[in-house]
């Protein structure tokens, strides 16, 4: 039982949410493409259609709309917080427009995309003929698209996007203008950013004027076209309502939705369409009021995201049945604008999420709950239920003309007071007119300004698929009653359209992004200004390198065959040269080596020989003999240090360097200036026999060298020392050698020339002929000394007693 109760419940569970999904898939978009600029010949095919039109502003955009921009040419769109911008010979065409993706198709020509709230949940995807990017990050980003679809430049100035192509996806930064050519993003070049052009200078002047617009104080940056309202109109705070904007320019007995047009749109169905540049914001977001006898519009709350509707106005009708009415005998249909609070009755199916969001986020609605808006939409109205259902508020025009989308202005009939009283009590949700093929166009005037054919039927490449364009169909409306639930009103059938230009092919790649390889920047890039005159551009020859897992899938490249070298023969030495120095011998008939290999490597630390402190002899105490002072003598025997291995000359090759390096001191040895000059200089007395000197140990643990000990002057009755016995002598380097070579894994070490009994700091040792002197003058000073003691008086001997 237990199983079957939660199968149950399962089952339930999976029927309601298919039933949300199917209300949600209902639902149209809750945001809207505007064509907000055309500037020169902008041309525009309806989707359903085959004749191109010239375009007015203010026209939403549906999926299969395309447009043209001839030579001389510039359009805006806008949709969200972003703009996107057409140069001249640019063709467009938009796929998909749903709340989490807008996705246009580009065959050539230029475009830029200007993002200020944008991620990757919802972004911004361009299909080319040779891949498709996404716009993932705020920012501002270049386009361009060669007529023959041979490759596409992206510059991106500011943000992040991606880019993807067959089988591979890129992540592209800011800073770097890319080309890639193909449809598989191997063969690619990079530049550095290029100078701006007339285009971009247009476009920049457009994000000044959006940017510096005062009304994004007062309404939320998703409303399309709220940067028109500075030029016309001015703001003001009004109790009760908050900040409210007046146009400036309205003439006398204006109303809200007087000087425009309906066309039928999809999926809205009867869509207004306002001539005035300033009137898309007014007319499909927000609510109208009157100020001091003045229209004034109340915009929607700030901090909510608004969901655009065709037009926020009431049909007016009778017996729910039908909305027309006669005027002095013509049948006719009239409509007035929604004030602040009340509920928008949408004319075409959507859920009940829909009916919630539509109302709340455009204007304060005191009953919120989704149940009670259903209620009041279900529920019948009476004359005092609307604010504007009086003179002055409410338009009406002839039926015909308004199925034929004709301008409203020209065709409109005067409401007079008695006749607005004498108006049906009831109001209808939907226009009682039936849509026909000129409610599509209207009366917009041909346009013989079209793209090239391959523009139209050139394949693009998609990362997500499109779904497939709603083809406008008509036949006999049949207008909701107010007392049929909303949210469950079934379409009016009708008839299939005119046959609609082909759609075009699109070739959906599944890759993912991944960071893009490095590659060198060039400088400068192609001539954008020859190649739109018919310059053909050059391919680069060398191509990307493969991402690593398609190079892991390939395997590792094939082994290049092994040159076969020839024996070489015995070298000859050759006399007065060292090994180094000793040419390599080779065959007669080989070739000589290439000059790279007699090329010699840089000088190494043992070649440049700093210089040391060796080099300049420092005055020693002994060679200056104060007045009357006894210069030192050495003690006969007495072992002198060691002579400095002898400078290289600088003549000298780098090779005979090599083979002659000098020693460098070891860490621990102090300089002969830095060491402390004895107080006294010491006399050894004669017959002493020399130190033997201690044996060597490794540079890493010898210490510095002792200082000698003084002695003082021998004297007739003191002993003479005992002569100390010599100690062994060291082992030399050839031994050392000798059981290193023993050793299987270590090798000899090179020859050195230094004596191997000399001390660590030899090198710092005076010049070899100082010990000469200093013995000669040593010897003189010890006889002095002599003389001078025996001729010192007896009385300076010890007493015997």
């Amino acid at each position: 039982m237990k199983y079957l109760a939660r199968r149950c419940l399962t089952l339930l569970f999976a029927a309601a949410t298919a039933l949300a999904a199917g209300a949600a898939q209902a639902d149209p978009p809750t945001r809207v493409m505007r064509l907000s600029q055309a500037d020169g010949p902008v041309s525009f095919l309806p989707a359903g259609t085959d004749d191109w039109l010239r375009v007015s502003p203010n026209r939403p955009l549906v999926p299969g709309d395309r447009l043209w921009s001839d030579d001389g040419a510039r359009a805006e769109l806008r949709i969200g917080s972003s703009a996107l911008r057409l140069d001249e010979r640019t063709s467009v065409a938009l796929l998909n427009n749903v709340d989490r993706m807008t996705q246009l198709q580009m065959t050539q020509g230029t475009l830029t995309v200007r993002a200020r709230q944008i991620s990757r949940d919802r972004p911004i995807e361009i299909a080319t003929p040779n891949l498709a990017y996404r716009v993932v990050r705020p920012g501002s980003v270049r386009i361009d698209v060669d007529p023959e679809g041979g490759w596409t430049e992206i510059t991106l100035r500011s943000g992040q996007g991606d880019v993807y192509g067959e089988g591979r996806g890129f992540v592209l930064n800011a800073g770097v203008t890319y080309r890639f050519w193909g449809t598989d993003l191997r063969s690619q070049e990079r530049y550095a950013l290029p100078a701006r052009d007339a285009f971009d200078r247009w476009s920049d002047e457009r994000d000044q004027r959006w940017d510096r617009a005062s009304s994004a104080r007062y309404v939320s940056p998703e409303v399309v076209g709220y940067e028109d309202l500075d030029d016309h109109g001015r703001w003001q705070v009004v109790a009760e309502l908050g900040p409210v904007w007046m146009p400036s320019a309205a003439p006398a007995g204006w109303a809200p939705y007087r000087d425009g047009h309906w066309a039928w749109v999809e999926p809205w169905g009867w869509t207004w369409i306002d001539d005035a540049p300033w009137a898309f914001a007014p007319s499909h977001y927000g609510r109208w009021t009157r100020v001091n006898e003045r229209w004034a519009w109340v915009p929607p709350p700030r901090r909510l995201q608004p969901v655009y509707a065709p037009a926020v106005v009431q049909f007016v009708g009778g017996a729910g049945v039908s909305a027309s009415f006669s005027i002095g005998g013509v049948s006719a249909v009239a409509w007035f604008p929604l004030g602040p609070s009340e509920v928008y009755r949408p004319m075409y199916t959507a859920s009940p999420h829909y009916l919630q969001q539509v109302n709340t986020t455009n204007t304060v609605i005191r009953t919120t709950n989704v149940t009670n808006i259903i209620n009041i939409i279900n529920a019948p109205v009476t004359n005092n239920t609307f604010v504007h259902r009086r003179e002055g508020s409410i338009v009406a025009m002839p039926v015909n003309a308004f199925a034929q989308a004709r301008p409203v202005g020209p065709a409109a009939l005067p409401v007079p007071r008695e006749l607005a009283l004498r108006l049906p009590t009831s109001v209808a949700r939907s226009a009682p007119v039936a849509p026909q093929v000129a409610s599509i166009a209207g009366a917009a005037p041909r346009s013989e300004r079209r793209p090239p054919p391959a523009a139209l039927q050139r394949p693009v490449i998609a990362r997500a698929q499109p779904p497939a364009i709603a083809v406008p169909s008509f036949g006999t409306a049949v207008p909701a009653s107010p007392r049929e639930p909303a949210g469950r009103t079934a379409p009016a059938p009708r008839t299939p359209a005119t046959a609609a230009a082909p759609a075009p092919e699109v070739r959906v790649v599944t890759a993912r992004a991944a960071p893009l390889p490095p590659a060198p920047i060039k400088p400068t890039g192609p001539d954008r200004a020859a190649e739109r005159r018919g310059a053909p551009a050059e391919r680069p020859t060398a191509a990307a390198p493969a991402p690593a897992a398609e190079r892991r899938a390939e395997g590792p490249p094939p082994a290049a065959p092994r040159e076969i070298v020839p024996p070489r023969a015995p070298d000859v030495p050759v006399p007065g040269r060292t090994r180094s120095e000793q040419p390599a011998s080779r065959p007669a008939d080989m070739p000589p080596p290439p000059r790279q290999a007699e090329v010699k490597p840089p000088p190494r630390q043992a070649d440049v020989t700093p210089p040391r402190q060796a080099d300049v002899t420092p005055p020693r105490q002994a060679d200056v003999t104060p007045p009357g002072r006894a210069r030192e003598v050495a003690p006969p025997g007495r072992q002198i240090a060691a002579t400095p291995p002898v400078k290289p000359d600088a003549d000298a090759s780098p090779a005979e360097r090599r083979a002659s390096p000098a020693t460098p001191p070891p860490p621990f040895a102090r300089r002969e200036a830095d060491k402390p000059a004895p107080d006294k200089p010491a006399a050894t007395p004669p017959g002493r026999q020399p130190a033997a000197a201690p044996p060597e140990r490794p540079p890493a643990t010898t210490p510095p060298p002792r200082q000698a000990t003084a002695v003082p002057p021998a004297r007739e009755d003191r002993p003479a020392p005992p002569t100390r016995e010599a100690k062994p002598a060291p082992p030399t380097r050839e031994s050392r050698e000798e059981r290193r070579a023993d050793r299987p894994a270590a090798a000899p070490p090179p020859p050195r020339e230094q004596r191997a009994d000399a001390p660590p700091d030899a090198r710092r040792a005076p010049p070899a002929a100082a010990p000469r002197k200093a013995t000669a003058a040593s010897e003189r000073a010890s006889e002095a000394r002599r003389a001078a003691f025996e001729r010192a008086p007896k009385s300076r001997e010890p007493n015997p007693g």
